[in-house]
């Protein structure tokens, strides 16, 4: 670039100057190569320097905090459900992998329970015709429910369903519970959280499933990815006694979350039982 062109580019910061953003003639002035034409203006001063400095750091650091997570360990393939209905009936997503298994501890249990007490398995699906909810089921075998606190209380010490999302994929958490007996905390409401739980207590099978609606925003599409924490509390004797997820430590930390993946790719739909498990429930709980 010619003298003459950096001439009438300065010219224009130098505008901005005047308006009292120097910071900002010089950060521009500094992109444009233009440092030492900036600073031979006579009324251009060396103190300018440190603020700039100062608030480049500022700009710098608070990118940094904005910018999205790298990928994690983790990572799941979300594929789309045709005809997804909250109703407990599995049909639509089949026994197709990808299924998450929440077999490491979180926040509570000294080992991990047995086979008798507790067994799981999540999946989590979605829609381009829906594409404002994120769905997910829980097929759970639970020995013992135990809910004595009332919606909004101690919730963790209920068995339940808890979900932290971190829709930005930038380690803001955002959690959603749905507990055994259908009452919601944490953000969920009957506004955000459609879910129905269908139990059968000869074989202590519980089946959630759950459609999520972020409050603030969000739209899925293909390739876009979140991260994802799906945790079952599982509580006995009056506490939670296993805390278990897909990745263990401590559930407040994004760091301990998954990557979500949606895909373009559609489910294939079957008749056939999950896992195995009986198909017919009762005793269902609607929101």
């Amino acid at each position: 670039m010619d003298a003459g062109n950096r001439g009438l580019k300065c010219l224009s910061i130098g505008q901005l100057r005047k308006l009292g953003y120097d910071w900002i003639a010089i950060l521009m002035c500094q992109s444009q190569g233009n440092t030492a034409d900036l600073f031979q203006k006579e009324d251009t001063k060396m103190k300018y320097v440190p603020t700039t400095m100062a608030l480049l750091t500022v700009i710098i650091v608070a990118f940094a905090f904005m910018s999205p997570m790298e990928a994690r360990d983790e990572q799941y393939t979300a594929l789309q459900i045709n005809n997804f209905v909250v109703d407990g009936n599995l049909d639509e997503w089949g026994t197709e992998d990808p299924v998450i298994i929440p077999d490491q501890l979180k926040d509570a249990g000294a080992q991990l329970p047995d086979p008798d007490d507790f067994t799981g398995e999540i999946m989590v699906g979605w829609n381009s015709q829906d594409a404002e909810r994120v769905y997910l089921v829980y097929i759970v075998t639970d020995d013992e429910i135990q809910d004595i606190n009332a919606a909004g209380g101690n919730w963790w010490d209920d068995d339940s369903a808890e979900i932290i999302f971190d829709f930005e994929n930038n380690g803001n958490r955002e959690k959603f519970v749905v507990g055994a007996t259908g009452e919601l905390s944490a953000l969920s409401n009957a506004g955000n959280t459609e879910f129905v739980i269908n139990s059968n207590e000869a074989t202590n099978l519980y089946i959630y499933e759950i459609a999520i609606t972020r409050p603030q925003g969000f739209k899925v599409a293909p390739d876009v990815v979140i991260g994802l924490s799906p945790i079952y509390n599982d509580c006995e004797n009056g506490v939670r006694e296993h805390q278990l997820g897909w990745i263990g430590g401590n559930a407040n930390n994004s760091a301990n979350m998954g990557d979500i993946i949606f895909s373009a790719k559609m489910r294939k739909p079957t008749a056939v039982e999950p896992a195995g498990k009986v198909a017919t429930m009762w005793g269902a709980l609607k929101s």
